[in-house]
């Protein structure tokens, strides 16, 4: 199935779209998030072929 990702910053302004294909809106995200994070974005909108949305933020990183 064909995604589109969308990373959004604080003002819910689009920083960077993709589109690939994944069996998944997980696996979907999982492939265009292992090309790196873009500078700003708050969150991600993923949005499947039939319109459907997903919406992801990243994890916060454990301080250890």
């Amino acid at each position: 199935m064909q995604y589109q990702i969308e990373f959004l910053d604080d003002l819910n302004t689009i920083v960077r779209m993709m589109h690939t294909i994944a069996e998944s809106h997980a696996i979907a995200f999982q492939l265009v998030v292992d090309k790196g994070w873009p500078h700003g974005a708050l969150t991600a909108h993923v949005i499947d072929s039939y319109g459907k949305l997903t919406i992801y933020k990243p994890q916060a990183k454990s301080r250890s």
